[in-house]
């Protein structure tokens, strides 16, 4: 029963102390200038208050249990005003838990008597008066072509605003150098008492002025990418052999330079130099170069081999003469392409005089080689039985081969001929007759 009692008391206390925590951690009170604020609520956190521009400060407190709580204050208790919204905090914390807090906001805003005026009441631009508007704060102004520098005067309609500081006038060693091309842009900044701020936007156009821009924005190849730079005028730049013509894109700057340049470029192996030229409204003349490289053509052979004969093999030779007595060769052949194949014809019974053809063949780039290896074999010469036995195309008529496949065809034209000759006779004898 004792233990009971005991865990009863416990659990009590710990219900007591997350009360506290729940509900207690709070002010009793806070007191503006020494009277109560008023409509104070323990459990309303935040308060607005507004002040005229005449009341410059205030006094605040606070009242809470100083057994349980601890208080801190985000500023002094003697708050000074500005003008608009000013901030004061008060938080209470739990002296067992400080973690265990809560935080009440006064909001207290001040009227703000200061002047709001950040507009120009006048404004001269390179001697020129500027007529300013209510509602307009971008302005163009048009000065003589030749001006280098210009002076900006400004006044401020109020006496109580400034300028921003780098964005006044520009007078005396502070005037604007114009930049090179035909506008040049510039701010006036305008601060009321307030704080708040006024842009004013001065675009400064020189008068027929022509512009000596003769650079390029950009330059696209679309068989090649590579990186462009304005301020680069040459270029090494090097293409794959299977590209055998470019397509170029040359954009300039201003929309006024002319671009000269062939669109369109057929490449020859080895270096292609190509220009670019760009000429400014003003006649001013920059050159763009482009020296393009197309890599020499990769031969679809790297390497011919044959076993037990010496020769030397260049994929760019495609007859060769070989010494040998072998009645067939064999041959190692290295291909360049994966998509090549080859094949190699007549290597079969090799005489004198004998040609043997490598013929490589690559689908993929429409294209076909053909190396010719002609036979040296003084051991297996042929020769005609009597010249007239060879014919114009160097091909042999001797021989039972020939006479056995021919033989029907020379007894019909020797039957012919034989038959004509004699109706010839025939006729000739009847014809003397009858006269």
């Amino acid at each position: 029963m004792k233990i009971k009692k005991i865990l009863l008391v416990i659990v009590f206390t710990f219900l007591m102390i997350l009360n506290v925590r729940a509900s207690d951690i709070q002010l009793t009170g806070i007191i503006i200038d020494g009277v109560p604020l008023e409509g104070f609520d323990p459990e309303v956190e935040s308060y607005d208050l507004n002040y005229p521009s005449s009341k410059e400060s205030v006094r605040i407190g606070y009242t809470f249990d100083q057994d349980q709580f601890n208080v801190t204050t985000g500023g002094s208790s003697n708050l000074t005003l500005k003008s608009g919204k000013n901030v004061f905090t008060i938080t209470i914390a739990s002296k067992d838990n400080p973690s265990e807090k809560r935080t009440y906001t006064l909001n207290i805003l001040r009227e703000d008597a200061r002047s709001n005026d950040n507009t120009l009441s006048s404004l001269t631009v390179a001697g020129k008066k500027i007529q300013l508007y209510s509602d307009k704060y971008n302005y163009d102004v048009e000065i003589d072509n030749s001006l280098k520098k210009v002076e900006i005067k400004a006044t401020t309609s109020s006496a109580k605003a400034t300028f921003v500081q780098g964005y006044g006038e520009r007078i005396g060693n502070n005037q604007v150098t114009l930049s090179n091309g035909d506008r040049t842009t510039v701010e006036i900044k305008v601060q009321a008492e307030n704080e708040s701020i006024q842009t004013y936007t001065i675009t400064i156009i020189k008068s027929n002025y022509k512009s000596n821009d003769a650079t390029l924005k950009d330059i696209k190849i679309k068989e090649k990418n590579f990186n462009f730079n304005p301020d680069i005028l040459e270029y090494n730049i090097e293409v794959e052999n299977e590209i055998d013509k470019i397509n170029i894109e040359a954009l300039a700057n201003h929309e006024k330079a002319k671009v000269e340049y062939e669109k369109e470029v057929e490449l020859k192996e080895g270096i292609n130099n190509l220009v670019i030229k760009v000429t400014a409204e003003d006649g001013t003349v920059k050159e763009y170069k482009l020296n393009i490289t197309r890599k020499a053509e990769v031969a679809l052979v790297s390497d011919i081999e044959i076993e037990d004969v010496d020769f030397e093999f260049k994929p760019d030779v495609y007859q060769y003469e070989i010494k040998t007595t072998l009645d067939s060769l064999k041959f190692k052949v290295t291909l360049n392409s994966k998509t090549a194949t080859y094949e190699i014809i007549n290597n079969d019974d090799l005489q004198d005089g004998s040609i043997i053809r490598i013929v490589v063949k690559d689908k993929e780039k429409d294209k076909q080689i053909t190396y010719n290896f002609k036979i040296i074999n003084p051991n297996k010469k042929v020769t005609p039985t009597t010249p007239n036995d060879i014919d114009d195309a160097g091909t042999n008529v001797s021989g039972s081969g020939f006479l056995k496949k021919y033989e029907m065809y020379i007894g019909l034209i020797t039957f012919g001929v034989g038959l004509l000759s004699l109706l010839i006779v025939l006729i000739t004898r009847k014809d003397s007759q009858i006269m």
